[in-house]
């Protein structure tokens, strides 16, 4: 190869990596400027209770996480989507020991854009947790 072919070559490379460099920074800089989501923050009120579901017939099991906040000595807690199942509500069985908590969800259709912590509030129980231990049914 000549030594003008290679340069003609170099120069097109060089330019390339220039390129690809302005439009990759530019790309970032409108990514950092566009609003990012927050997660919910806001204590749940008295009135921010998770649902109660009646029949579990067509739901799936999701996992929920304790916050460690109590409203009027109601546990909060947050239910996760997971795998596109939209969390709608949980079961409750209580004893004078123990509190068990199922969360359950229902399969959202594809693509999915719900995502994360879904729901959110205390849980719904006859008397305050107490002394009593939380579960995950």
């Amino acid at each position: 190869m000549s030594r003008g072919r290679r340069r003609q070559r170099d120069l097109r490379i060089v330019s390339l990596a220039v390129f690809f460099a302005v439009a990759l920074k530019g790309c970032s800089q409108r990514a950092e400027q566009q609003p990012q989501a927050q997660a919910p923050t806001a204590e749940p009120t008295t009135s921010d209770r998770i649902p109660t579901v009646t029949t579990t017939e067509g739901l799936r099991q999701l996992r929920w996480t304790d916050t460690g906040r109590r409203r009027d000595g109601l546990p909060v807690l947050a239910v996760q989507n997971e795998d596109c199942v939209a969390p709608v509500g949980v079961t409750v069985r209580e004893t004078s020991t123990s509190v068990t908590v199922t969360a359950w969800g229902r399969k959202q259709v594809q693509p999915c854009a719900a995502v994360g912590y879904a729901l959110y509030g205390a849980v719904p129980l006859d008397e305050p947790l107490g002394h009593r231990t939380l579960h995950a049914g």
